[in-house]
C-alpha cells in the first residue's frame, strides 16, 4: 500500500477498535479488506474471516452477502477465479432472496468479469446481459453503463471493434457528465 492508503487502513483500525455495533465492525472490516484486495490477499482475507467471524453475532443475511461479495472481489484480485464465482453467486443468491436486486446485478457483473477472465466470452455476454436487463428495469443509468462497458470490453476482446465501439459510446452516454474520472476512463478503454 502506498502512504495515503496506509494512512486510510490506519483510520479504519482506530476505528474499528471504537464501534459497538457488529454491523459497523463489519462494514469497516470489509472497507480494510477492500484496500487490501488488489495487492495483498491474505490481508484482505484476514479481515474478511475476521467479517464472518463477527457475522455470526448479528445474523443479517445482507450483510453475509456483503462479505462474500468482498470475498469473491478479492478472490478475482488474486486469480484464484472458482473461488471467486462461488462467492459471487452466493452474494448474488441471498441478494436475490432479500429483494436487493441492484445488488444482486452488481454480482452478476463481477461474473461476467470473471467469465472474460476465463476466456468464456459467450458466459461473460450472459451474465453482462443478465445485469443490464435488471439496470433497465430499475433505470439505474450508472449500472447501465457498467454493462455497456463491460460488454465493449469483451467486444473489443474478440476483436469486434464495431460493436465495441457502439457500445463504449452507449456507456459514456449514460455516465453522469459530473463524473469526470468515469468519462475519462471509458473514453481510455
Amino acid at each position: 500500500l502506498n502512504g495515503q492508503e496506509n494512512s486510510v487502513v490506519d483510520s479504519l483500525k482506530a476505528l474499528l477498535s471504537n464501534q459497538k455495533s457488529d454491523t459497523a465492525k463489519i462494514k469497516t472490516l470489509l472497507l480494510m479488506a477492500k484496500n487490501y484486495s488488489r495487492n495483498n490477499y491474505s490481508e484482505a482475507k484476514k479481515y474478511i474471516d475476521e467479517a464472518k467471524k463477527i457475522y455470526k453475532n448479528c445474523n443479517d443475511k445482507k450483510y453475509y452477502a456483503d462479505i462474500l461479495l468482498q470475498d469473491g472481489i478479492t478472490n478475482r484480485f488474486s486469480s484464484k477465479l472458482t473461488e471467486a464465482l462461488e462467492c459471487f453467486n452466493n452474494a448474488k443468491k441471498i441478494y436475490s432472496e432479500l429483494k436487493l436486486e441492484g445488488k444482486a446485478a452488481n454480482c452478476l457483473i463481477w461474473m461476467g468479469g470473471v467469465y472474460g477472465e476465463m476466456s468464456e466470452n459467450s458466459k461473460a455476454f450472459e451474465y453482462y446481459s443478465k445485469a443490464l436487463e435488471v439496470y433497465q428495469r430499475l433505470k439505474d443509468k450508472p449500472g447501465m453503463s457498467i454493462c455497456f462497458k463491460s460488454l465493449a470490453t469483451t467486444y473489443s476482446k474478440q476483436g469486434n471493434d464495431s460493436l465495441a465501439i457502439i457500445y463504449a459510446k452507449k456507456s459514456i452516454y449514460l455516465m453522469d457528465k459530473s463524473d469526470k474520472y468515469l468519462v475519462s476512463k471509458n473514453y481510455m478503454n
